[in-house]
């Protein structure tokens, strides 16, 4: 971990999702954050085809970083986290402006784990 950039590394765990209708859905994710030399962060999802899931407007304000990350189905999933210790990532999750959710907004949970360069 560097200390100037603690979000930086690779991201693996599981997101929780529930819109209070449907089942739960338990996922896995992996989630890269890279930073630049003046601290600003960018970062994508890494999706299950293996591709890359871009996250937009990143930003860290008090201990917290915030982005969002378009929804194939319209919208936008808005994300908050906060690292625990060094090694482990906990936030929220959020879909805002879903047009096939009929008043619904699907909210969750996710708690990754930094992983280890090889």
């Amino acid at each position: 971990m560097n200390r100037r950039v603690p979000f930086a590394g690779v991201w693996q765990g599981t997101r929780i999702i529930s819109d209070g209708v449907e089942p739960e859905i338990n996922a896995p994710t992996t989630m890269v954050f890279e930073a630049d030399s003046s601290g600003s962060y960018a970062g994508y999802q890494v999706l299950p085809d293996n591709s890359r899931g871009p996250f937009d407007g990143m930003m860290l304000a008090n201990g917290t970083l915030s982005w969002k990350h378009s929804n194939s189905g319209g919208g936008s999933w808005v994300y908050s986290a906060k690292l625990i210790g060094t090694d482990t990532l906990a936030g929220t999750l959020a879909l805002k402006d879903w047009p096939q959710g009929n008043g619904r907004s699907p909210v969750g949970t996710f708690k990754l784990v930094r992983q280890r360069p090889q």
